[in-house]
């Protein structure tokens, strides 16, 4: 999920940066609602230590939970779970 990158300040011994790989860029979406959750129940008074902010306005980041046609945000309610195409089906001997 991480690649190191050497790298050396003028007059400063080597360093490694650590860089995403494609899957670690994969899992910005989790790490950012993960910071926001975080961010609600377990911050100080003060706020936060950590902020995420959009690069060209400065406007916070938000892990927004939507449809592929856009729709959202979405609450847990207006979404529904169905067998994917790689599920299997249950032998008839182990269903209740």
């Amino acid at each position: 999920m991480l690649d190191t990158v050497p790298y050396r300040e003028e007059g400063r011994r080597t360093r490694n940066e650590y860089r995403l790989t494609d899957k670690g860029r994969d899992l910005y979406p989790i790490l950012v609602a993960l910071l926001q959750w975080g961010d609600k129940y377990c911050a100080d008074p003060e706020g936060p230590s950590l902020l995420i902010e959009h690069r060209d306005c400065g406007a916070p980041v938000e892990a927004v939970v939507q449809c592929a046609h856009g729709h959202g945000p979405l609450r847990p309610s207006e979404s529904q779970t169905r067998p994917g195409p790689t599920a299997r089906k249950l032998p008839e001997s182990t269903k209740t």
